[in-house]
């Protein structure tokens, strides 16, 4: 769990760092290119960080019924 958590903090920091170059990009590249890097960026970041916190939901809550104990379906 505690690589879970360090696996976040650098998402996040790789996250502030990807926003902060995003005006140093707009200058080196044409502002349709940017705009299509930043958001790609963003997206694959945003949807790692949600996942991740998940896993980590999970870890503190278990599930409802355990395994073990669902009724077992029925073999074919």
């Amino acid at each position: 769990m505690a690589n879970i958590k360090k696996i976040r903090t650098a998402i996040g920091s790789i996250g502030a760092i990807s926003w902060a170059l995003i005006p140093v990009l707009n200058q080196f590249t044409s502002t349709t290119t940017a705009t299509s890097i930043a958001s790609l960026t963003f997206l694959v970041i945003g949807l790692t960080w949600y996942r991740l916190g998940k896993l980590e939901q999970k870890f503190y809550q278990g599930r409802l019924i355990p395994p073990r104990n669902l009724p077992e379906k029925p073999k074919k």
